[in-house]
């Protein structure tokens, strides 16, 4: 009987895996970016997600997007400045916080824009999050773009300081994934 149970839960989950994600996305058109803007002078650093995991569920007929799943390795998150980077990495502390993950709890509609609602975890605290993005497609091709900011001091972090330059606490994300859907 155990096994049974074991086996029909492990199908289920297998069929809830399979149902939740449809799309493909190409890694060599699709980005993440995340950019900080630090005073003075005012310039902004931006940081790449080159690796990260994309469960997204976008019904081929109306492009409505059912269910997302986002993660990556803050290891993952490269400013292309080796020493930066690691002081970054001592400041988020991503030894004991290795991964940021977003789950989507439900797409609304904010005067014609598709939000996605769900909850961002990072630096060990789960907060609920508003992400604007819109589906779009060109010919086979289904682009999943968005923009959002966040405030890191929302999730515990302290706000940079090195000398007289000043790190701001607002994070603003980009993406852009293109990809194909599966049947």
């Amino acid at each position: 009987m155990r096994i049974y149970c074991a086996s029909l839960a492990a199908f289920a989950l297998l069929f809830t895996s399979l149902e939740a994600n449809n799309f493909q996305v190409n890694n060599e058109t699709s980005e993440i970016l995340v950019d900080s803007k630090a005073s003075p002078p005012p310039h902004t650093v931006t940081s790449y997600v080159r690796k990260f995991e994309c469960d997204l569920h976008i019904n081929p007929e109306t492009l409505d997007v059912s269910s997302i799943r986002f993660a990556f390795k803050l290891k993952d998150l490269d400013s292309e400045n080796k020493k930066r980077d690691k002081k970054m990495h001592s400041w988020i502390n991503s030894d004991k916080f290795p991964e940021i993950v977003f789950k989507l709890s439900e797409v609304t509609n904010v005067d014609g824009q598709a939000v996605g609602k769900g909850i961002l975890n990072m630096h060990g605290k789960s907060k609920a999050v508003e992400i604007p993005f819109t589906v779009s497609k060109n010919g086979e091709t289904v682009i999943f773009d968005g923009t959002s900011t966040y405030d890191y001091e929302d999730w515990g972090l302290d706000i940079i300081k090195l000398f007289f330059i000043k790190v701001r606490p607002e994070l603003k994300v980009k993406f852009h994934l293109e990809g194909v859907l599966q049947e």
